[in-house]
């Protein structure tokens, strides 16, 4: 079992992290998200789905005011 030190666990599993990391930049997997998402919901999908991205962007937009607001007459 001296083969299994604590720092040569360590080292083991740092160098198979870097490994899979390098080879992530060197082999990237080629995502196509961009065609497969026209044709998830079909036509109609694609205004349902801007609608709620809108009323969520608008909701965060509103929280951002009044946290920045009060900030800004604190300051």
């Amino acid at each position: 079992m001296n083969i299994f030190t604590r720092k040569n666990l360590i080292l083991k599993i740092a160098l198979i992290l870097a490994i899979v990391i390098l080879f992530n930049f060197i082999a990237p997997r080629i995502v196509l998200a961009s065609d497969a998402a026209g044709t998830v919901g079909g036509v109609l999908f694609e205004p349902i789905k801007d609608l709620l991205l809108m009323i969520g962007d608008s909701i965060m937009g509103v929280m951002q005011d009044i946290i920045f607001r009060d900030r800004r007459n604190f300051d």
